[in-house]
């Protein structure tokens, strides 16, 4: 059992995890280090000095480049990494249970010292030296100690992030202060910038970079080559990386800057493009993970580069009875299909939406800011929406609408002639669905209420918790428990209800006479009305399922975990859930608790989390990928916000960040 204390935070909405992933290197060639491998299914890449390392899908590291000290043919050959680090003439790599590899150069000890334990969970290489950082937020650091870069390093916990340079590091703690260590002959440590709210920190040579707020970028230090002077303006950015004379950053929509030394085309001959997984710059070349999940390198000469599909980013799908909606990366609607009460035209053009829904010819929507706006058919007063900023999800029916309120409340207005508007209360509910004329809900202990027209039995809801998703079509009703399994009630005159019985479901959606579960595996099943073809469901690489009177949506991609949780409760036992992990492998929770996002997880990528972020591991998933984690809250913190996500180290996949309020 965990005790943590809850602070406030505030939710950021961060990009999916791309999938798949090609490797694309250029530069300087001279020692083999822009001469990518071909294979396909890398998910991160690391280089430095004349040495690319990059990470597969398996957890297995493929490396190229000079192998002077071994940092090439020392490679380890199993298959249980989550990171890999390049240092130039050695090489770190993180297991998934923790602990640390090294292999190359062990002049300085940076190998035969490594620090033993399996609670790391990121690591930086300087030139002859590592730093690595713990689950509790300590700093390790070993090899070279000539500037003090090993024994200046800070005491203490609370550290989030870390950087090193060729003989300088850096750490960033929970209050978003910067702190240095190490050499200092460029300013490269007295120049970091005071005050807190940098959420991440990058070092090269002898310059740092740090990514603040507001999503800008500052940067100190040596500037030989341009790699401060030329720091890109604006406010879009999203994750950075340094190494040795260059700069990178990411924007929120996929596309890269780099700037600093281009004398081998480390700039001048880098893919440009938004879609890339992951990009990194070594001493002459760079090399990058594509969308198609192969490698890239370029330098001295292009060794491939292809162009993936265009990508729309939509994070969200819903569907009405003949019209849909798609909810976008930067938070705008699109909207296609029937739209003879404009509920298609009129859909709002502004960004920072978070969700949607359609009804028979209405829409609703969710800004962030928790408001509510509705369009569309209003002829039973469905798109009379409440007013406030208090609403954390809605759900849509034939013509009528729900809402859920942060404190955990119901509200409900439109067509009432099935008792569809008169919402229980008395208790604290975290999801609600909608079918034509009934309606569920979840309340904090996974128990179901159904309410308005039972014709069909489909408001005969199971008894007892632990069930984590709910969906409703016309006269039935989906539910999943958070072991995996599906049930189903309600009308069956199609088939709707004779479900699956397997236990690797992630997410399930019902419409019409229709039921429709996701596998974790990204497939997807349909049970039902086999009438328009509705049946025959796309059968892999499905990330998001919605489904409507006749005709169904899917998003594409890779599969991810999805992460639930069961009473929320102040002074009370919580449980998380994680589905579509891997099978029996490890896991972490990562729960922040303060200040918007979006940050990273050190090598874990972006998340909906900003610093302070705390990781904690669990136990392995079983055997259907589902794992738990049981965490005491504290007393006295309800109506505290926080945002939570799960890890699965394995697949190198985050799951959707999950906002939470402490009940």
């Amino acid at each position: 059992m965990i005790f943590i204390a809850l602070l406030f935070l505030a939710p950021f909405a961060a990009p999916t995890l791309p999938q798949d992933g090609k490797v694309i290197a250029w530069g300087n060639d001279s020692g083999g280090q822009a001469s990518a491998p071909t294979e396909t299914g890398f998910v991160q890449i690391d280089a430095d000095g004349f040495c690319t390392l990059a990470l597969s899908d398996v957890g297995s590291i493929v490396a190229w480049g000079d192998d002077s000290y071994g940092q090439i043919s020392g490679t380890p050959l199993d298959s249980n990494f989550s990171l890999v680090e390049a240092g130039g003439s050695f090489n770190l790599a993180l297991r998934d249970d923790g602990s640390i590899a090294a292999w190359g150069s062990d002049e300085f000890g940076q190998v035969s010292n490594v620090p033993t334990g399996n609670d790391f969970i990121s690591l930086e290489a300087g030139y002859h030296f590592a730093v690595a950082l713990r689950i509790d937020g300590s700093i390790v650091a070993w090899g070279e100690d000539v500037w003090d870069q090993v024994s200046g390093a800070p005491g203490g916990i609370g550290f989030v992030d870390i950087a090193a340079g060729s003989s300088t590091a850096l750490a960033l703690d929970v209050d978003g202060n910067i702190s240095g260590w190490g050499r200092d002959d460029y300013d490269q440590v007295t120049g970091i910038p005071s005050g807190g709210g940098w959420q991440q920190i990058g070092a090269g040579s002898a310059h740092g970079m740090a990514l603040a707020a507001d999503g800008s970028l500052y940067s100190w230090g040596n500037d030989a080559f341009n790699q401060i002077g030329s720091t890109p303006s604006g406010n879009d950015f999203a994750r950075i990386w340094s190494n040795k004379y260059n700069s990178m950053a990411r924007r929120h929509d996929g596309t890269f800057s780099l700037w600093g030394r281009d004398n081998y085309g480390e700039i001048f001959e880098a893919p440009s493009g938004d879609y890339f997984i992951d990009m990194s710059i070594g001493y002459r070349h760079g090399a990058a993970i594509s969308w198609d999940s192969s490698l890239i390198a370029w330098g001295d000469h292009h060794v491939g580069q292809d162009n993936p599909p265009p990508a729309e980013n939509l994070l969200a799908i819903n569907t009405g009875i003949y019209h849909s909606l798609a909810l976008r990366g930067d938070g705008r609607i699109a909207a296609w299909g029937s739209d003879s009460y404009l509920q298609v035209s009129d859909s709002p053009t502004t960004i920072g939406w978070q969700a949607i829904g359609a009804g028979y010819a209405h829409s609703v929507a969710l800004h962030g800011d928790g408001s509510i706006t509705a369009w569309g058919d209003n002829s039973q007063g469905q798109t009379a929406a409440p007013a406030g900023n208090w609403f954390s999800a809605v759900a849509v029916g034939g013509f009528h609408s729900v809402a859920l309120t942060v404190t955990g409340a119901i509200t409900a207005w439109g067509d009432n002639s099935q008792g569809q508007t008169e919402v229980p209360t008395g208790q604290l509910f975290t999801a609600i669905a909608a079918g034509l004329n009934h309606c569920l809900a979840l309340n904090t202990a996974g128990e179901i209420a159904g309410w308005g027209n039972n014709w069909e039995g489909q408001c005969d809801v199971p008894s007892g918790p632990g069930f984590v998703a709910i969906a409703a079509g016309d006269t039935h009703s989906l539910a999943m428990h958070r072991d995996g399994r599906l049930l189903a009630w309600g009308e069956n005159s199609a088939g709707q209800t004779n479900i699956s019985s397997a236990r690797d479901f992630i997410a399930i959606a019902a419409g019409g006479r229709n039921s429709m579960g996701l596998h974790r595996n990204g497939q997807v099943e349909v049970w039902g009305d086999a009438k328009y073809g509705i049946i025959n469901a796309p059968t892999k690489n499905i990330v998001n399922i919605a489904i409507g009177n006749g005709h169904a949506l899917a998003l594409t991609g890779t599969p991810r975990p999805w992460l639930t949780v069961l009473n929320f409760t102040e002074g009370d036992l919580s449980t998380f859930v994680m589905h579509g992990g891997t099978p029996s492998s490890p896991m972490y929770f990562a729960l922040s608790f303060n200040g918007p996002g979006p940050t990273s997880v050190p090598r874990l990528g972006d998340v909906a989390l900003s610093p302070p972020i705390r990781i904690i591991p669990a136990d392995p998933t079983n055997s259907y990928g589902i794992g738990n984690l049981a965490i005491s809250i504290l007393p006295n913190v309800a109506g505290v916000s926080v945002w939570a996500q799960a890890l699965d180290p394995r697949s190198r996949s985050l799951s959707t960040p999950l906002a939470l309020v402490v009940w």
